[in-house]
């Protein structure tokens, strides 16, 4: 019998630390191949083996996985507010260049109008 190859379906990433131990304990314990623990975790193997590697350099799983499942909106709040200040750089700008226009300072144009 024939097996046909399954599409691989994206899962959403996994930054949970009881799913990382579990992972490794599974592959661990079972001692079967790490790809084919990985395939049946729905993992990449290397993310599974840097998991592996991180939890044997660690004491224990808080050590391992130090994750606090809140990095994520951190990082969405420093990339809104770099957008925010590039922004406002930008407007700053364009002020600068209006008032030397209107002074008379200069003719040439700013680098966001060229």
């Amino acid at each position: 019998m024939e097996q046909t190859k399954q599409p691989r379906v994206k899962k959403a990433r996994r930054h949970y630390e009881q799913f990382k131990v579990d992972a490794v304990r599974l592959l661990t314990e079972s001692g079967g191949p790490l790809a084919e623990v990985a395939r049946e975790l729905g993992i990449g193997r290397s993310e599974l083996k840097r998991w592996q590697k991180q939890w044997a350099r660690s004491a224990s799983p808080s050590v391992a996985f130090p994750g606090n499942g809140k990095a994520w909106v951190e990082n969405k709040e420093l990339e809104d507010l770099r957008k925010e200040l590039a922004r406002v750089k930008e407007e700053r700008e364009i002020l600068v260049f209006i008032l030397k226009v209107m002074v008379g300072k200069t003719s040439s144009r700013p680098a966001v109008f060229a």
